[in-house]
C-alpha cells in the first residue's frame, strides 16, 4: 500500500490544502506552527478512526482538529495505491459525518464497518504496529524502546518475522525455566494486587503505610511502601515548613509593627501634653466662633423680626377683606356661567313633569283584570285545554256505510248533534272520548275504555262554564283580550315610574321650588369678571395670607426662643461682647502651643495614634513570646529535614517503584510468551540483532557492541566501556531508536506493504551523524515509501538531493 495524495478541507488550522504523496521519500518541511503535526494527525486518523465516534471519543480524537474559532466538521480525502489499484478515501467527522471508499472498480462504499475491513486488509499490519514501530511522533523517537516494552502485546511478534523455521528446543529445560519464571513473579509480586496498583487487602482492609504487611511483602510492594512512607513524610514536613513560615511570617509583621511603634513614641511623644492642650485650645475657638456667628446673627434679625410681625397684622385685615369679596363675585360670575345650563335643565324638568302626568292619566284610563282574576283566568283556561288534550289522547276513529242511503244524527264528543245522509261510500271521522250515532230509534253510544268520560265531560262543561263567566264578569271576550289588556297596563306602569326616575334625576336632589327660585334669580345677576380671572386673582390672595401667617408664626417662634435664651436685646448685646473677648483670648493662647506634625489632620487624631502605637506595643509583646515558643517546637520536629530533599527522595522512589513494577511485569510478559509460542531458538533473532547493531554502528560512527535482551538492546559496550541504553548521549539514544524502528519496519514491511512516517527524527543528531542517518533513510526509502517532516531546512534540503 502507498499513499497517493491526501487533501484537508478542512482540518486543524487548513481550510482547504492538498499534498502530492506519491513519491517514495516525501519531504514535508516548515517553520513550528505551519501544520506539519496537523498533517500528520490527518494522515492516522484517515486510516484508523471511524466517524462514528461515540461523544466522548470524538471530544478525545478529534474535537482538537476543528477548525477555529467554530468549527463543527473536519474532511479528508485521501487517495491510495495498492499494488497498481487505486482507492480513494473520503472521511467527515463532527456535523454530518460520513465515511465514503470508491474501489477500483468504481464501487461506492458507506458503511463504516465495510471500509474499515477494506482499510485494516490495505493496511496490512495493526494500528498498534503503525502507530509504535512506523509512525514517530515529534519527540518520541528516543522513547521508542519504553514504548516497544509497554505495547509489546499489541505488536506481532518479532521472532515470527525473522524465525527460520528452526523447530528445536535449545538448550534450557522449559519445565525449569517456568519453575524460575515462578519463583521471580513471586518474588516481585508477593502481596501486590496487580489490577488495583494497591496492596492486597486483608479481609477487606485497606494494607497502606501504617498498617503494611509483615510477611510475605514482594520487592514492588516493598518499593511501594517506601514510595509512599516517603510522600506521607514529605507531606508531614511541608505542613511543617508551612506553618513554620506562617508563624514567622506573623513574627516579622509584629515586630515590624513594634520597631515602627517605638520609633513614633520616642520621636513625638513628649509633645502629647502641649499638643492635648491644643487640641482643647481648638476645640475651644471652633465652638466660641460659632457661638459668635450666632450671637451675631441674632442680635441683626430681632428687630426685623419685631417690624415683620407688626407689618402683617396690618397687611392680613386687607387681604381677608379682598377675599371675602372675590368669593361673593365668583360665586355670581359661575351663576351667569352656569345660566344657560340651568334654564336647559329647568325646561326639561317642565316638559318632563307634564310627560309624567300624562302617563300617570292613560294608566288610569286603561281597563284590565284584577290580578287575581287574571291568574283565574289563565288557571281555568289552562284546566279546559288539559281535559280537551285528554280526550284528544282518547280519539276514536269510526266508519259508517247504509244500503240503501239514510239519514243519521252523529254527535262528536259533547259537540252539538249533526245530521248526516250516509250511503254507500263510506263516511268516516273522529270523535274525543264519544261518538253516538242516532238513526230510526237506534242509538249506538261509542266511549273510550280507558277512563270515565262522562266524569271528563262534566268537569269540561263546568270549567268552560266558569271561564266563560269570569271573562263576560271582567268584561272581556276571550282569555287573549285578558292577557292583552294587563300587558298594556303593565307597559304605561312601567313608563309612568320611567318618567318619574328621570324627573327626579333632573331635580339632582332639590325641590321644584328651589329650581323656580334658582331660575328667578338668574334674570337679576350684576355683570362680573370672568371666573377664571377671579380664580387666578382669589388663589393669588389666598396664597399670600397663607405665606403671611406661615412667616407670622415662624418670626413669633423665633422671638419667643430669643427671648428664653438672651432675655431681651439689650442683654444679647452684653453676650455677645463676652463672647468676643473670650475668643480673642483662646487665639493669643494657640499661637503659643506648637503645632500638629504635618501627617496628621489634628491634634486629637496625633494623640489618638501615641495612644493606638502604645496599645499595641503592650498587645503584641504576649503574642511574641508564644509565637516564637511555637516557631522553636516546630524546628525540633523539623529537624534537618527539608521538603525539597524529601521531593527528590520520593520521586527516586517512584522511578525505583515504577522500575521495579517493570521488571515484575517484564517476567510476567515472559510467562505469558512463553506458554502461548513453543521452545525457541534464540539464534532466530540473531540477524535482527545484527541488523540494528550495523545500522546503529554506522550512524554513531563507532565501532559499538550491542547486548540484547529478547528483542530490545540491553546494553552497549564500547572499548572497556559497558552501558545500558539510558547512559547513551542525546544523539546517540537518538541514533538507536531510529536503527530500531528502521529495522523493526524493515521486517514487518517484509510480509505486507505499508510506509513509514518520521517527524523530526534526526533533531539531536550532529553534523556527521546527520549525514550517516539521511543516508540510511534515503537507502530505505528505495524499498519503502517514507513521508519525512521537519522543520529543518538543511535537514529537507539533504533528503531531496
Amino acid at each position: 500500500m502507498r499513499l497517493l495524495s491526501i487533501r484537508l478541507h478542512p482540518f486543524g488550522k487548513f481550510q482547504d490544502s492538498s499534498w502530492d504523496l506519491s513519491d517514495p521519500l516525501v519531504v514535508i518541511s516548515g517553520p513550528n506552527e505551519t501544520g506539519k503535526s496537523t498533517l500528520r494527525q490527518a494522515i492516522f486518523h484517515s486510516l484508523f478512526t471511524p466517524t462514528n465516534l461515540t461523544p466522548s471519543r470524538f471530544r478525545n480524537l478529534i474535537a482538537p482538529w476543528l477548525p477555529l474559532p467554530a468549527g463543527d466538521y473536519a474532511a479528508i480525502t485521501l487517495d491510495i495505491d495498492d499494488n497498481g489499484t487505486h482507492y480513494q478515501l473520503k472521511k467527515r467527522w463532527g456535523s454530518q459525518s460520513t465515511s465514503h471508499l470508491t474501489t477500483p472498480d468504481g464501487s461506492a462504499l458507506s458503511d463504516t464497518e465495510t471500509i474499515a475491513r477494506i482499510l485494516e486488509k490495505l493496511c496490512g499490519h495493526n494500528e498498534a504496529t503503525f502507530r509504535h514501530i512506523f509512525f514517530t511522533g515529534h519527540d518520541e523517537l528516543e522513547n521508542t524502546i519504553a514504548k516497544l516494552k509497554a505495547n509489546s502485546f499489541e505488536l506481532r511478534d518479532i521472532r515470527s518475522l525473522v524465525q527460520a523455521g528452526n523447530e528445536t528446543a535449545g538448550d534450557i529445560d522449559q519445565r525449569r525455566f517456568e519453575d524460575l519464571l515462578e519463583q521471580r513473579i513471586k518474588k516481585y509480586f508477593g502481596r501486590w494486587d496487580d489490577d488495583r496498583q494497591r496492596p492486597i487487602r486483608q479481609n477487606g482492609q485497606e494494607k497502606l503505610v501504617g498498617n503494611e504487611w509483615k510477611q510475605g511483602v514482594g520487592e514492588i510492594l516493598t518499593a511501594w511502601y517506601a514510595w509512599q512512607t516517603l510522600i506521607a513524610e514529605q507531606k508531614t514536613i511541608l505542613r511543617i515548613e508551612k506553618e513554620i513560615d506562617a508563624i514567622t511570617s506573623q513574627l516579622i509583621t509584629i515586630e515590624e509593627q513594634v520597631k515602627t511603634d517605638q520609633k513614633f513614641l520616642s520621636e513625638f511623644g513628649p509633645l502629647r501634653d502641649q499638643l492635648s492642650e491644643r487640641s482643647v485650645m481648638e476645640e475651644r475657638i471652633s465652638r466660641l466662633t460659632s457661638e459668635l456667628k450666632l450671637l451675631r446673627k441674632v442680635f441683626a434679625a430681632w428687630p426685623t423680626a419685631h417690624a415683620s410681625v407688626d407689618a402683617w397684622k396690618i397687611q392680613r385685615d386687607s387681604l381677608v377683606t379682598q377675599s371675602k369679596n372675590l368669593d361673593d363675585e365668583i360665586r355670581i360670575a359661575r351663576l351667569r356661567e352656569q345660566a344657560d345650563d340651568i334654564v336647559h335643565n329647568y325646561l326639561t324638568i317642565e316638559s318632563t313633569e307634564k310627560e309624567m302626568h300624562e302617563a300617570q292619566d292613560a294608566m288610569k284610563k286603561q281597563r284590565r283584570p284584577e290580578p287575581e282574576i287574571l291568574l283565574t283566568i289563565e288557571t281555568l283556561h289552562h284546566e279546559v285545554t288539559h281535559l280537551e288534550n285528554i280526550l284528544a289522547a282518547q280519539s276514536l276513529t269510526y266508519s259508517i256505510t247504509s244500503h240503501p242511503a239514510q239519514s243519521v244524527v252523529i254527535t262528536h264528543s259533547d259537540d252539538p248533534p249533526e245530521q248526516r245522509e250516509i250511503q254507500k261510500i263510506p263516511f268516516t271521522g273522529t270523535a274525543s272520548g264519544r261518538i253516538q250515532i242516532e238513526s230510526s230509534g237506534l242509538v249506538i253510544t261509542v266511549d273510550s275504555g280507558t277512563e270515565d268520560v262522562e266524569e271528563i265531560f262534566r268537569d269540561l262543561h263546568k270549567k268552560r262554564t266558569a271561564l266563560r263567566l269570569t271573562l263576560e264578569g271582567s268584561g272581556v271576550s276571550s282569555v287573549a283580550e285578558a292577557k292583552e289588556q294587563s300587558s298594556s297596563y303593565d307597559s304605561l306602569a312601567l313608563r309612568t315610574e320611567s318618567k318619574k326616575e328621570t324627573y327626579r334625576a333632573l331635580l339632582q336632589g332639590k325641590t321644584r321650588a328651589e329650581w323656580d327660585k334658582r331660575f328667578a334669580e338668574i334674570e337679576g345677576l350684576r355683570k362680573t369678571r370672568d371666573s377664571k380671572t377671579i380664580e387666578l386673582e382669589l388663589e393669588s390672595v389666598r396664597h399670600s395670607v397663607s405665606t403671611g401667617d406661615q412667616s407670622l408664626k415662624t418670626h413669633q417662634e423665633r422671638i419667643q426662643l430669643w427671648e428664653k435664651s438672651y432675655t431681651n436685646l439689650e442683654a444679647l448685646g452684653e453676650n455677645l461682647l463676652t463672647v468676643q473677648h473670650d475668643l480673642r483670648t483662646a487665639e493669643i493662647t494657640l499661637t503659643t502651643l506648637p503645632h500638629v506634625p504635618s501627617s496628621f489632620s489634628s491634634s486629637d487624631a496625633f494623640v489618638h495614634a501615641l495612644d493606638s502605637a502604645q496599645e499595641r506595643i503592650n498587645i503584641n509583646s504576649e503574642p511574641r513570646s508564644t509565637l516564637a515558643a511555637q516557631r522553636g517546637g516546630l524546628e525540633g520536629q523539623l529537624g534537618d529535614r527539608r521538603s525539597e530533599d524529601l521531593t527528590e527522595e520520593a520521586d527516586n522512589a517512584r522511578n525505583y517503584f515504577e522500575y521495579i513494577l517493570d521488571e515484575g511485569n517484564s517476567y510476567k510478559r515472559i510467562k505469558e510468551t512463553l506458554a502461548s509460542i513453543a521452545s525457541i531458538d534464540n539464534t532466530s533473532l540473531d540477524e535482527f540483532n545484527k541488523r540494528v547493531a550495523e545500522i546503529f554502528s554506522t550512524i554513531s560512527s563507532s565501532n559499538s557492541q550491542l547486548d540484547f535482551l529478547d528483542t530490545l538492546p540491553s546494553h552497549i559496550t564500547r572499548g572497556t566501556i559497558r552501558m545500558s541504553p539510558e547512559r547513551l548521549s542525546q544523539g546517540a539514544r537518538g541514533a538507536l531508536a531510529l536503527a530500531i524502528r528502521l529495522t523493526l519496519a524493515e521486517l514487518y514491511l517484509q510480509s505486507a506493504s505499508g510506509f513509514v512516517m518520521l517527524d523530526d527524527p534526526l533533531v539531536h543528531l550532529d553534523k556527521d551523524r546527520l549525514s550517516e542517518a539521511i543516508s540510511i533513510l534515503k537507502s530505505f526509502s528505495k524499498r519503502f515509501p517514507v513521508i519525512f517532516f521537519t522543520c529543518h531546512e538543511q535537514q529537507a534540503d539533504l533528503l531531496r538531493v
